[in-house]
C-alpha cells in the first residue's frame, strides 16, 4: 500500500488526492498504476478490464440458470398456459423469468458496471452514489421489461372462442384472459372483440363458469354465438433467443455510451 510518505517522496500527492491517515485518498478519476517508472494514470474509476469478470460472472450465471431450469420451463410451457403452482405457471420470455436466463445477465453486469463508474464521478460519494445506483439500474430494467422489451419485435395475434376450457380470469368488472395454444408463449395484452371491435363482455358471462360446472355449456356457446371473441397478443416460445441477443446489444451500447461519458467527465476534471 502506497503511505503518506511513498507519496510524498513520489511527488504524487497533487496527483493522488489528499493524504490522510498515513494513506492517499483517491478521486473517482484516478486509479493506481503505480509499477516503473511509477506513473498515475488518469482515466475512467477503474479499468475497463476490471469489468471482464463481472460481465463474464453475469453471463455464466444466466448460462447456468438456462441449463438448470430447462426442465422446469419445458414442464410449463407444455401447460399452454393453464394456472400451475406458484411462479411455475410463467414461461421464460415472462418478465419476471427472462432476466435471470441465459446471455443478459452479460449485458445487465456490463451496464451497471459502467453505470456505477459514471454515477461515481458525478456524485463522488460512496452512500448516495449507491443509492443512485440502485435506484437507476431498477428504473432501467424496469422500463425495459414493461415498455420496450415487448415492443423489441412485432407481436403475433390470434383470436380464439371463449370457453370453459380456455378461460383463465374473469374480472370484477367482466375482463376476460384466456389461455392459447401456444405453448411458452408470452402474452402481452389480451381483450374481448365483436365484430372486429373492442367490445366489453356481456354481464351475464360471470355465470359461465358456474353453468359450466353444473354441466352445461349453453352460457359459452351464447357467447361464442354472439360474436365474443378474446383477440390475444402474444410472442411464441422461439423467440426467446432473438430478445435475449436484442437485449444484450442494447445493454452493451449503453455500456460502451456510459464508458465514453465517463472518459469524457474525468478528462473535463
Amino acid at each position: 500500500m502506497l503511505t503518506g510518505d511513498d507519496a510524498g517522496r513520489l511527488g504524487l500527492e497533487d496527483d493522488a488526492g489528499d493524504v490522510v491517515g498515513g494513506g492517499v485518498v483517491q478521486f473517482p478519476c484516478q486509479f493506481q498504476a503505480f509499477t516503473p517508472p511509477y506513473r498515475l494514470d488518469r482515466g475512467p474509476p477503474a479499468a475497463v478490464g476490471e469489468a471482464e469478470p463481472q460481465m463474464a460472472a453475469g453471463g455464466l450465471l444466466g448460462i447456468a440458470m438456462t441449463w438448470w431450469a430447462a426442465p422446469i420451463d419445458a414442464a410449463i410451457a407444455s401447460r399452454n398456459g393453464r394456472p400451475g403452482p406458484g411462479v411455475f405457471v410463467l414461461p421464460r420470455l415472462n418478465p419476471l423469468i427472462f432476466d435471470t436466463r441465459g446471455i443478459v445477465p452479460l449485458g445487465y453486469a456490463a451496464f451497471a458496471f459502467l453505470l456505477g463508474v459514471t454515477i461515481g464521478i458525478v456524485i463522488r460519494r460512496t452512500l448516495p452514489a449507491m443509492a443512485v445506483l440502485l435506484a437507476a439500474f431498477v428504473l432501467t430494467q424496469v422500463t425495459m421489461s414493461m415498455a420496450i422489451r415487448p415492443h423489441l419485435m412485432a407481436p403475433s395475434r390470434t383470436a380464439t372462442t371463449i370457453n370453459a376450457g380456455n378461460l383463465t380470469f374473469i374480472g370484477r368488472g367482466g375482463d376476460l384472459e384466456v389461455a392459447i395454444d401456444r405453448p411458452g408463449a408470452w402474452v402481452i395484452s389480451q381483450h374481448t372483440v365483436k365484430a372486429g371491435r373492442s367490445v366489453s363482455p356481456p354481464s351475464w358471462v360471470m355465470d359461465c363458469p358456474a353453468q359450466s360446472r353444473r354441466g352445461t355449456d349453453a352460457c359459452f356457446g351464447r357467447l361464442t354465438s354472439q360474436g365474443y371473441r378474446q383477440q390475444v397478443s402474444y410472442h411464441p416460445a422461439d423467440r426467446f433467443w432473438a430478445f435475449q441477443w436484442r437485449e444484450m446489444a442494447i445493454y452493451l451500447m449503453l455500456a460502451i455510451a456510459l464508458a465514453g461519458v465517463s472518459a469524457w467527465g474525468c478528462r473535463r476534471l
